[in-house]
């Protein structure tokens, strides 16, 4: 447990952290460069790199609209090392994670993988990320927060063991159509076998990799999981292999895109996760890594950004109801009182509303805050308005090609998450000001759901 901390401070201060290098964080050391850097340097055109987390990945490579597209019409090749990744062995490895998610597994078999969300106390998202079971007494979790795991296997009475491993695996995101191809040709053997939600282990480049089947794009999608040191031949394998098939690589600009499209929420930007702040809290938004809350939704304090996983479709309600873990009796009682107060849905921007945003910049009077495109790397949350009332928040507001629409994720006051339903955006960088955006509700997800194409051969 952290000594001396204080966690009324943290979070006084934690809308400025990116300004504050002396404020506490779970890592205390410089970024480093992704295992595939000397790969993907050759054909960084940008020539810029950006921080994510203690990891510095390629902002873009070429045009960022051929990146943003890519998941739709091939493939993209991103690279996620920058991730948490945690080994969890042990006689009660599934009974500590039970204890720590919103998850069965006791029916999970070896060689499946799941989305995992892990709540506090309040049943409010701690973190969440993919849990894969490796044997009957191992699992692999990756994505945000793994201190959290780490953490409460220390401190509980478990025969387990949790070790957080991320320098010493590289992650991968091969994305779209035709990322079975460009896998296969990369392995040089088929690996049509691989269902959704399954990994198994083949060579590439020389090097033994997991392949995990997943859909974070929503499209037809694989994860590539491999020792570091063999970081830059795999990527640079997979590159080649896509080339001729039209894979582009993709950077940080257009990174989260596809998760907007498919209906994903992600932390540090759609919700702040409950573990910040408090022993093994998230890393997520470390100083100097370029996160920033901005944006006209009128909040008071960080916990006013946390959210259950009702909230973002992330629950079932028959785990809650027979469910022992942390934030259980939380969630029920939310249950009790109906479900959730508010629920997420997509907003689609009106057109003519955004352009007068961008065509302030030639016309007389005032110039309005402009809009990032694909998106700014930042965490947005704007005000939501139906008849003159506050009424909900929208994040990641993005640029979709493939949709030609500036789309967003809206969180609304329950009664008023239906599709079709017409409201404002306030957009603009801080509360009390924006400039009213119309906007209508639609069901998530943005596109059809893709993840679960047959690839088997004919």
């Amino acid at each position: 447990m952290t000594t001396g901390f204080d966690p009324t401070r943290y979070r006084r201060d934690f809308f400025i952290q990116h300004d504050r290098p002396d404020l506490p964080f779970a890592a205390g050391r410089p970024p480093v460069f992704s295992s595939a850097a000397a790969a993907q340097d050759k054909v960084n055109a940008s020539r810029v790199w950006r921080r994510w987390g203690d990891t510095f990945i390629a902002w873009q490579y070429g045009e960022w609209l051929d990146e943003a597209a890519a998941h739709g019409t091939a493939a993209f090749l991103g690279d996620w090392s920058a991730i948490s990744k945690v080994e969890i062995e042990g006689p009660d490895a599934t009974r500590f994670l039970q204890h720590l998610g919103v998850a069965d597994l006791s029916r999970l078999p070896v060689g499946r993988i799941r989305h995992f969300v892990m709540t506090d106390a309040n049943g409010k998202i701690a973190t969440e990320g993919v849990l894969g079971r490796m044997a009957d007494n191992s699992y692999y979790y990756t994505a945000g927060g793994g201190e959290w795991i780490v953490y409460h296997a220390a401190s509980g009475a478990w025969d387990v063991t949790a070790r957080l491993a991320t320098p010493d695996y590289f992650i991968f995101e091969l994305q779209g159509p035709c990322s079975i191809e460009i896998l296969e040709a990369a392995a040089r053997t088929g690996l049509r076998h691989i269902a959704f939600n399954t990994w198994d282990e083949v060579v590439i480049a020389g090097a033994r990799v997991r392949i995990l089947r997943t859909g974070i794009s929503g499209e037809l999608g694989y994860e590539i999981h491999g020792a570091t040191v063999a970081g830059a031949a795999v990527w640079e394998a997979l590159y080649e292999a896509g080339l001729p098939m039209g894979l582009q690589p993709l950077g940080m600009r257009c990174q989260v895109l596809s998760h907007i499209e498919s209906g994903i929420a992600t932390a540090g930007f759609d919700y702040m996760p409950a573990s910040i702040g408090g022993p093994g809290g998230s890393n997520i938004s470390v100083s100097g890594g370029g996160q920033r809350i901005i944006g006209t939704y009128p909040f008071a304090a960080v916990e006013d950004l946390f959210r259950s996983p009702f909230e973002l479709n992330w629950c079932s309600a028959r785990v809650v109801e027979r469910g022992d873990f942390i934030g259980a009796d939380a969630l029920r009682a939310e249950l009790a009182g109906g479900g959730p107060a508010r629920r997420l849905v997509g907003l689609v921007w009106e057109p003519a509303d955004v352009m007068e945003v961008y065509s302030s910049l030639f016309d007389q009077g005032d110039i309005a805050p402009q809009m990032d495109m694909p998106r700014r790397y930042a965490a947005e949350y704007l005000a939501i308005h139906r008849e003159g009332a506050l009424v909900g928040c929208a994040t990641s507001r993005v640029y979709s090609p493939r949709l030609r629409r500036m789309i967003s994720f809206g969180l609304l006051d329950r009664e008023l998450a239906e599709a079709g339903l017409e409201v404002e955006v306030a957009w603009g960088l801080a509360p009390g000001s924006g400039r009213p955006i119309r906007a209508r509700t639609i069901a998530l997800p943005f596109k059809p759901d893709r993840r679960r194409t047959d690839v088997a051969l004919a």
